[in-house]
């Protein structure tokens, strides 16, 4: 019973060993941010994405299906891409601007507008 488990535990950890180089590809594909309102009284109307420091790209507008009232989260998508960091801005439905530098869409950052 012993050898079993123990070629059955080596297999296991064979069959990871091969997929472990796939997982920072998958990871890529499933580039996010979440973007929460913590502004009591108005909501976000606009966003826009660009590679984090490139002075040279511009803003791109992300999809946004509602607005984002307040108190509210919401996440995007940037499909496949070699870059993890972009810059996000965001626009209040008073017109007010925010930009956030270096969001980390690798892993999931957390973009809180107030």
């Amino acid at each position: 019973m012993r050898t079993r488990f123990s070629r059955a535990a080596a297999a296991a950890v064979l069959a990871l060993a091969f997929l472990a180089p796939a997982l920072p590809a998958s990871a890529r594909e499933d580039r996010i941010f979440y973007l929460y309102n913590s502004n009591g009284s108005v909501s976000i109307q606009r966003v826009w994405t660009a590679l984090a420091g490139d002075k040279n790209d511009a803003w791109t507008p992300a999809t946004l299906n509602s607005p984002v009232d307040p108190g509210e989260t919401t996440s995007f998508s940037l499909g496949e891409g070699a870059s993890c960091f972009y810059d996000v801005k965001v626009q209040f439905s008073d017109s007010y601007e925010q930009t956030f530098a270096n969001v980390n869409v690798c892993r999931a950052d957390k973009v809180t507008a107030t």
